[in-house]
């Protein structure tokens, strides 16, 4: 018998979508797939490799190969509920039964190669049977009849897609869930057509033995000075090999509420586009403001960075003051937010191509099966709080064991800095942050990248067109990296 027939990714129709999906980030390296091995996988990795498991994309070739984009960029430890990739899938629709207007399936490409046409055992040993001079002459009937069937079998119509949710579930870490995908236009990109990005930071505001408690009245007043259109370079990592010179950012919200039945508090963040580790240098200052150690102003005076004309008394920061980022493990990318006219999210293949995942106009057999798709990614889900509930509990029935302790800072400890994630820096004079030393600015830090070897290397591949010796490309406009 002949071996198993061989898969020709190219033979098949291939559709653009979005995938939604959550991920636990102490678990990676980060989000980013890297050209270097990492101490831990990536997450775009391990999802490339079930979707390459899964035949849903071509495994010998790479992500740009896909169209792949990503809403944002998350670095190690750092958590999503909703992150976005887009790219190019294998779809079970083919030329044939490809539903057309108004319902065509908007991004869809055809097969590029033939697909072997599938042998029955009986037309196999049909060839393997007959003369040997009349063999090529049976071979050429055989493969003509199970041509023919296989373009009647294509043709016929087809009312769902692939289940890409339960495909790529069965094959991903319970770390990483698909909670939906959704139909999208050839040109949409993850990154470029979010509209908003919304971020959640978790703070214990308790003091500990291990550093001063937080003042979350106060934390709340100076974030509400972050609302806006502001220049946040003093709030930021610069990443040189970006040549990023616009620092100009809009948060549209930003509140802190109780989390329910939990100790903890949440700091909401929900702007267009965030810079590089922009959330975790404003969690630093916050936690600065809500310990004491800095006034509420700061936050005015850090996004200060030229000379106020009417208030020419007040301070202009020109270079990052020196301070620690805020921990990454409390950090969380909860939601990528789009036009809902372009995506609508499906939790399950869906009965039409005109019918989305709350349509009104989807039939109740279809809402039905939406809602026991919904119902089986949350059965992992939930099977994770419980684990992490249940070792909540067993270390908590360790800790009564230890009853009393203090609650309070011990010794040196009461000028610690609270950085998140029940960690602190320790110093033995705080200094107030526009006393300290000031970093470069972004355009000697630039400048510098451009000038060394790795930056030329980098210029000449890209051959990026120059503004005033900037480069300027879409990245410049929203860098969405956290």
């Amino acid at each position: 018998m002949p071996s198993s027939k061989p898969f020709i990714f190219n033979s098949y129709s291939q559709r653009k979508i979005a995938l939604k999906f959550s991920y636990s980030g102490w678990s990676y390296n980060g989000l980013a797939a890297q050209s270097v091995p990492t101490p831990l996988p990536t997450v775009e990795q391990t999802l490339w490799d079930a979707l390459s498991k899964g035949r849903l994309v071509d495994a010998s070739k790479s992500f740009d190969s896909a169209g792949w984009s990503r809403c944002g960029r998350t670095d190690k430890g750092v958590s999503s509920a909703g992150q976005v990739v887009a790219l190019w899938v294998r779809s079970a629709y083919t030329p044939y039964n490809a539903p057309h207007a108004p319902h065509a399936i908007e991004a869809f490409k055809q097969p590029t190669a033939a697909r072997p046409p599938s042998l029955s055992k009986a037309q196999h040993a049909s060839i393997d049977s007959a003369d040997e001079s009349e063999r090529d002459s049976v071979r050429e009937r055989v493969y003509k009849e199970a041509h023919e069937a296989q373009i009647f079998k294509e043709s016929q119509p087809q009312t769902h897609e692939l289940n890409y949710i339960q495909i790529l579930n069965s094959l991903l870490p319970p770390s990483i869930r698909i909670l939906g995908w959704a139909p999208v236009h050839p040109a949409f990109d993850a990154r470029f057509d979010c509209l908003r990005r919304h971020y959640k930071y978790y703070v214990d505001p308790a003091a500990s033995p291990q550093g001063p408690g937080l003042d979350v009245g106060r934390m709340n007043t100076a974030l509400q000075r972050l609302k806006g259109t502001h220049d946040f370079r003093n709030f930021c990592k610069v990443d040189a090999s970006k040549q990023i010179n616009n620092f100009h950012r809009t948060i549209h919200d930003a509140w802190i509420e109780r989390e329910e039945n939990l100790k903890l508090h949440c700091v909401n963040l929900v702007g267009s586009a965030f810079l590089y580790h922009q959330v975790r240098c404003m969690m630093a200052v916050l936690f600065l403001v809500g310990c004491g150690k800095e006034e509420v102003s700061v936050v005015d005076d850090l996004m200060r960075v030229e000379l106020d004309p009417e208030h020419p008394h007040l301070p202009t920061v020109i270079g990052k003051p020196i301070y620690d980022m805020a921990h990454d493990l409390p950090l969380c990318l909860y939601d990528c937010v789009y036009d809902d006219s372009k995506v609508m999210w499906r939790s399950a293949p869906c009965g039409s191509e005109s019918e989305s995942l709350h349509s009104d106009q989807a039939d109740q057999a279809d809402q039905a099966d939406a809602i026991l798709h919904r119902t089986h990614i949350a059965k992992s889900l939930t099977d994770q709080l419980f684990d992490l509930e249940l070792k909540s509990a067993m270390v908590r029935n360790a800790l009564k064991h230890l009853h009393p302790t203090l609650t309070t800072p011990i010794g040196d400890r009461s000028n610690a800095t609270p950085l998140g994630g029940n960690t602190f820096a320790m110093s033995k004079a705080s200094r107030p942050l526009l006393e300290r030393e000031r970093g470069n600015t972004p355009d000697e830090i630039n400048r510098r990248w451009r000038d060394s070897e790795k930056g030329k290397r980098r210029q000449g591949k890209k051959g990026g067109e120059r503004v005033d010796g900037h480069v300027t490309d879409k990245m410049d406009i929203s860098d969405a990296d956290e």
